[in-house]
């Protein structure tokens, strides 16, 4: 998901500024806001959070009118602020120039992919293509053929798993390792220290620790084996809508529910506009209270209603003000999930040694913590091109990478740290997976 707080938006129509002048206006700004005045301009209450802006000697406060002369205008100072919605819109897609009409072919061709950001491609985004269906024909065509794909793997799978994942959009499977592979593994990662790299969003702490990329005999390297096996990818592949390479890491999540910040994981939201999976395999109990997983039962399957919700939120969605929004991760606000033909949001509290598929079209999200909370789980995603017919076929499944790929993403970030750049993960070097993190310690 980005991350990036959202940019300024468009400015409102029909809105002028005049400015009203304190006792230190020079005699040729009283008369130009005289004339305004006999022109019609009519005014109004200064609007919240304006501020004092400074012209020559002139101090001067911004108010909204309903008729600004031409006058008047070129007297206010042009911010680009002081005009623009705040909840409402952010700026759509950045204006065209060289470098961006050069990509234009490659932006074209990704509404062929899995590419979901309304605000990095302008033709995803783009407003008059998704009046006209291009997001709806997009939804529509990627579940019909994630369909086909199901169908195709609904034979490898336990007949109680199928059924279930087909009602809800998920599965749960208790006592998911051997008992005696889940004890070492516990005792493993609360003794010996991992490579860690960590994110924050909100009051959240989020770390990711890959698996070795080669068997070193470890509890851990076992684990990762058990969620390679045959019976759990098909599992996986079969809520995604697709198999291919499962990006598996051992993840730990430390709220601390205090800060002020938003959780933008706690907000009703479904994770781009196919069918893709992630799993869960919990190291602890996770109680109601401790920020369970939550998720609407059956919001992964395309009603009418939701079609018809898509098509409306891709008109606008370039221009939302949500980061996460306009990046194709559609928010929703929970009261209106029956206006979409579904249930109630639950929430899924389980106990240790609990897998959990689940397909996150569907809407879900964190729940909030009542208290400061640290959890490590084993954690994996499948996401792939939603229109190709067939499953299997995945490049990163190759030999060389399979076991690298996410060391490979990981050496990245690390290399634009080293370059001052900004990063999304940073290394925090060898940690235990049950430590706070951190990226909370330095808040």
């Amino acid at each position: 998901m980005n991350r990036n707080a959202g940019e300024t938006g468009t400015t409102q129509e029909h809105v002028g500024t005049i400015l009203a002048c304190q006792s230190t206006s020079t005699p040729q700004t009283k008369e130009t806001i005289d004339s305004a005045a006999n022109k019609g301009a009519q005014w109004s209450d200064l609007r919240p959070g304006h501020v004092d802006v400074r012209r020559g000697d002139v101090k001067c406060c911004a108010i909204t009118m309903a008729k600004a002369s031409p006058a008047l205008a070129r007297c206010v100072p042009r911010r680009r602020h002081d005009m623009t919605p705040r909840h409402d819109h952010v700026k759509g897609p950045a204006p065209m120039n060289a470098l961006r009409l050069a990509r234009l072919p490659l932006d074209a061709a990704a509404v062929l992919g899995k590419e979901k950001s309304f605000r990095k491609n302008p033709v995803i985004g783009s407003e008059r293509l998704n009046k006209a269906g291009l997001h709806k024909r997009r939804v529509e065509w990627a579940y019909r053929l994630s369909e086909r794909r199901r169908a195709a793997l609904a034979p490898r799978l336990r007949p109680q798993e199928r059924a279930a994942f087909d009602a809800n959009g998920f599965v749960m499977r208790p006592n998911a390792l051997p008992d005696e592979l889940f004890a070492r593994l516990r005792d493993e990662l609360a003794t010996k220290p991992r490579p860690g790299w960590e994110t924050r969003q909100g009051p959240a702490v989020t770390r990711m620790m890959p698996f070795p990329a080669r068997d070193d005999g470890s509890a851990v390297s076992q684990a990762r084996d058990f969620l390679r096996s045959a019976d759990v990818r098909n599992l996986i592949g079969y809520g995604a809508g697709r198999t291919g390479h499962l990006l598996a890491m051992i993840q730990t999540i430390a709220v601390q529910p205090l800060s002020d910040d938003h959780d933008p994981q706690s907000m009703l939201h479904a994770d781009t506009f196919h069918p893709t999976a992630k799993l869960w395999l919990f190291l602890h109990d996770v109680g109601v209270d401790e920020g369970p997983f939550s998720y609407v039962p059956g919001s992964h399957r395309l009603t009418p209603e939701r079609l018809e919700w898509e098509y409306e939120q891709s008109v606008t969605a370039a221009r939302q003000s949500d980061p996460h929004h306009s990046a194709g991760s559609f928010r929703l606000p929970q009261e209106q999930l029956g206006t979409l033909g579904y249930g109630p949001l639950e929430r899924m509290p389980v106990a240790a040694n609990t897998l959990v598929v689940a397909d996150t079209y569907g809407f879900h999200c964190r729940t909030p913590s009542a208290r400061p909370t640290v959890r490590t789980e084993l954690y994996g995603m499948v996401r792939r091109n939603p229109f190709v017919p067939w499953n299997g076929g995945d490049p990163l499944e190759l030999p060389f990478l399979k076991e690298r790929a996410l060391w490979i993403y990981l050496n990245g970030q690390d290399r634009k740290a080293r370059a001052g750049k900004r990063v999304v993960y940073t290394n925090v070097g060898d940690v235990l997976a049950s430590e706070p993190g951190q990226l909370a310690a330095a808040q």
